[in-house]
C-alpha cells in the first residue's frame, strides 16, 4: 500500500510540473515561450518546409496582400506566392517598413514610436495610412543601410482578417474612351444615336450615366 501511494505522489507531481512549466515553441517569427493555453498568433498561420509563413483562408488556399493578425493586431504582407515578406514596400506613394528582425514579430509592419535598428520610427497614426513612414525616418533608414529607394510597389493589395478577404482588389474599370464608346453603342442601338430621351433628365443638362 505504501509503494502504491509513493507511485501516486510521484505521478501527480510529474503531471503538476508539466502543467505549470512554460512550453518552449520554435516559431518562424522568432523563438518564444508560451503557456499551454496562450495563443500568441492567429490560428490561420502555417509554417512551410522552408521555414516561411503562409496565412490560410477559410475558403481554402493561402492569402496574398495585407494580413492583419487578429491576435497580435499587427499587419503583415504576403506576396503573390502567399509568402510573408519583409523590408520596405511602397503603396499609393507611401512607404511602409516590415520588420526584418527575428524578435518574435518578424515581418510585422513597424509603427510610430517603435525602435528599429536604433532608429525611433516616425510614421503616420491615421487609420487610413497607419505606418506610413515620414521623410525623416526614410532618410535615417537609408543611412542605416536599409533599402528604401528601389522597393516593390504593392498599391491595390487586398486586405485579409480572420481568414476572410475584407477588401478585395477592385476590378479594372473601363477608361473614359471605353465608357463613351459603350454609351454611344447603346444610343445607336436603342435611340438612333440621339442623346434625348431616357438618358436626359431634361432642362438641367444632367444625364443619367451608364456607369457610376
Amino acid at each position: 500500500m505504501k509503494i502504491r501511494l509513493n507511485r501516486l505522489i510521484i505521478t501527480t507531481g510529474a503531471l503538476l510540473c508539466l502543467t505549470v512549466t512554460p512550453i518552449s515553441q520554435t516559431n518562424p517569427l522568432g523563438s518564444m515561450e508560451v503557456q499551454a493555453a496562450e495563443l500568441p498568433y492567429s490560428i490561420y498561420w502555417e509554417t512551410q518546409a522552408d521555414g516561411s509563413w503562409k496565412y490560410r483562408l477559410n475558403t481554402g488556399g493561402y492569402a496574398s496582400g495585407w494580413i492583419q493578425d487578429e491576435v497580435d493586431k499587427n499587419w503583415y504582407y504576403m506576396d503573390e506566392s502567399a509568402t510573408m515578406q519583409s523590408g520596405v514596400y511602397k503603396s499609393y506613394g507611401k512607404y511602409y517598413l516590415l520588420s526584418e528582425i527575428h524578435d518574435g514579430h518578424y515581418g510585422h509592419m513597424v509603427k510610430n514610436g517603435e525602435v528599429y535598428q536604433g532608429i525611433t520610427i516616425s510614421a503616420s497614426t491615421n487609420a487610413d495610412d497607419e505606418g506610413a513612414l515620414t521623410d525623416s525616418t526614410l532618410s535615417a533608414l537609408r543611412d542605416a543601410g536599409v533599402n528604401v529607394d528601389n522597393v516593390p510597389d504593392i498599391s491595390g493589395s487586398q486586405h485579409v482578417k480572420d481568414g476572410e478577404i475584407t477588401s478585395p482588389t477592385p476590378a479594372p474599370q473601363p477608361n473614359f474612351t471605353d465608357r463613351e464608346k459603350h454609351k454611344q453603342d447603346l444610343l445607336d442601338k436603342y435611340f438612333g444615336g440621339s442623346e434625348s430621351g431616357p438618358l436626359d433628365k431634361g432642362g438641367t443638362g444632367d444625364k443619367i450615366h451608364l456607369y457610376n
